[in-house]
């Protein structure tokens, strides 16, 4: 039997993390192109809490106040990509150093940015069609 609580609560995470990165994708390709203006910190303390935790070997990036805000979908899906891409969590990391330093972002950096925001759209719809399946 499905724990609805549980993914419900999963769910709730997922869509918020969603929301928080498309938004942020959103003002990258607004003018000024490549910043994030309000919560460029915010942003970038994520991504590289990302990275630590699909890395073991860049554990100590991990934000221990975002730790637990960071959809176990997502990093379970960005795992299995960096087994194929292994320097996924080293452009992570790249990419959050300049969101969390102010600087602006490459073209590459914000596909990446994107990419990020794309993976958890989708497990955010996939939890939705888990509790409606319930």
């Amino acid at each position: 039997m499905t724990d609805l609580g549980r993914l419900s609560t999963q769910h709730q995470q997922a869509y918020s993390t969603a929301s928080a990165i498309d938004r942020a994708v959103r003002e990258l390709k607004a003018t000024p192109v490549g910043q994030v203006q309000d919560d460029s910190g915010d942003l970038g303390r994520y991504l590289a809490s990302v990275a630590g935790l699909i890395d073991p070997a860049m554990a100590d990036e991990i934000d221990p106040e975002l730790a637990s805000a960071v959809p176990r979908a997502l990093v379970a899906s960005l795992a299995d990509r960096g087994r194929s891409d292994p320097e996924l969590s080293q452009r992570l990391l790249a990419t959050a150093r300049e969101l969390k330093s102010g600087h602006r972002l490459a073209p590459d950096q914000i596909e990446l940015v994107e990419d990020v925001a794309n993976v958890a759209t989708r497990d955010a719809l996939q939890l939705t069609r888990e509790i409606l399946a319930s």
